[in-house]
């Protein structure tokens, strides 16, 4: 009963943006033992992404950097019953979302009730039985010509770890039981969903491209740091780092004259570089290490041009 009181106190109450909580956080006693969780700092959102995984942190940067993104909800409860598509909630918002009609619906209709989670709760009248919500991993809002819409990235290290129930010791997992519990909970997630009008897509850990994820974790901490510069001194250092782009000139090559023009520790031009590069207003290869003492190559693969179907929104 606790659980579902958590969950109704965090999200019982639909919020957006910085007021977003997510159903389960990557704190002691909420986040599965067995996983390495983590709290990532955007800008953007105003808030920490709560990780349950490495997997699911390296999914979190990529989305995190895409520009077409305007709200990241991790570890969101599905609805239970019919409720309204959660890009509804954001300004510009596609004139015709469908609402979600619930997993129990859901379940019931694919025959696999007995595979939505319940507990048994007990009151004067006897016991009964309480639905728990099933609690996704990853909830993209994304924004295109026609307005907000929602896609659904599920999570797990592995193909294989679809077919497995988490949370279990290693035998347990692959149990006859424990792998059509984990299938039906996939499909009862990707159902509600879908008939929402919002894609699920399967991440692992091999989806992103090693390097591209690498450069991410460590541009993203550069976001949220400041520089005792002005906006136009800014520009200009920027201007600067992308008139070396393509050339064997390094970064760091242009740090001390940088600073001295600028009247700022070489700190503050980090700062500026590497936000710069962040939000894509440096564009350089992501896809080979960004690193001050190497030169900055082109952007060869533009990141959401190559994983581009994971982005695009759902057909009707």
């Amino acid at each position: 009963m606790a659980l579902v009181r958590r969950y109704e106190s965090r999200q019982g109450v639909e919020r957006i943006g910085a007021q977003y909580q997510p159903a389960i956080k990557a704190v002691r006693g909420e986040a599965p033992s067995l996983s390495r969780c983590s709290q990532i700092l955007s800008v953007r959102l105003q808030r920490s992404v709560h990780a349950l995984s490495t997997t699911e942190a390296a999914a979190t940067v990529v989305a995190l950097h895409c520009p077409a993104l305007v709200d990241l909800q991790e570890q969101r409860c599905l609805p239970l019953e019919p409720a309204r598509n959660p890009a509804s909630l954001y300004e510009d918002a596609s004139f015709d979302l469908l609402w979600l009609p619930g997993t129990i619906r859901v379940a019931e209709r694919l025959e696999l009730t007995k595979y939505q989670p319940r507990f048994v709760a007990e009151d004067a009248q006897g016991a009964y039985h309480v639905p728990v919500p099933l609690v996704g991993d990853l909830l993209l809002i994304l924004r295109d010509a026609v307005g907000a819409y929602g896609v659904n990235w599920t999570v797990k290290l592995t193909e294989e770890s679809f077919g497995e129930q988490q949370g279990l010791r290693p035998l347990r997992r692959r149990s006859p039981e424990s792998v059509m519990r984990a299938r039906a909970r996939h499909q009862i997630e990707e159902v509600c969903y879908q008939e929402g009008g919002i894609p699920t897509h399967r991440v692992t850990r091999t989806t992103f491209d090693p390097t591209l994820v690498d450069n991410l974790r460590m541009l993203l901490p550069w976001d949220s740091r400041g520089a005792g510069l002005q906006q136009s001194q800014r520009e200009e250092m920027v201007d600067a780092f992308r008139g070396i782009v393509g050339t064997e000139c390094a970064p760091l090559d242009l740090l001390e004259d940088l600073g001295k023009q600028f009247r700022c520790e070489r700190q503050d031009c980090l700062v500026v570089l590497y936000q710069a590069i962040w939000r894509r207003q440096l564009v350089v290869d992501l896809f080979k290490p960004v690193l001050v003492n190497v030169p900055l190559r082109p952007e060869r693969t533009n990141p959401f041009d190559r994983y581009a179907q994971l982005f695009v929104r759902g057909a009707k």
